[in-house]
């Protein structure tokens, strides 16, 4: 982030953390099926764990292929910060590090989505 800032004077958006995240899993994830066709690749991605910055292992669940990954509760400083985009405090993360991913989120039971494979 700090080459970023110093080439463009701002950090990256939001949207880029997730760019660049997916790009480099979706090449993991093609060195993993050793080729680019799309069923083993979607194969491949079901099995690809990796470090999104978030301080522990991201997924993709098998069966719905949702990014499993924490939540940040922030704290929103007050107007008037010496730098415009310094905009809150982390002071939590759901779920705790301790506790699995699997606990914000619907269970297989509970989900409607059935994404299958064809």
């Amino acid at each position: 982030m700090t080459t970023y800032r110093q080439k463009y004077g701002q950090p990256p958006e939001n949207q880029a953390w997730g760019d660049y995240t997916s790009i480099k899993v979706l090449a993991e994830a093609i060195k993993m099926a050793g080729t680019t066709d799309s069923k083993k690749v979607a194969e491949a991605l079901e099995k690809v764990k990796f470090d999104g910055g978030k301080g522990r292992e991201l997924y993709y669940r098998t069966y719905d292929h949702q990014l499993m990954q924490p939540m940040y509760v922030v704290d929103i400083k007050k107007t008037g910060n010496k730098d415009q985009w310094d905009i809150f405090n982390v002071v939590g993360e759901v779920p705790n590090k301790d506790e699995s991913l699997e606990v914000i989120a619907s269970t297989k039971e509970e989900n409607t989505c059935n994404m299958k494979r064809g």
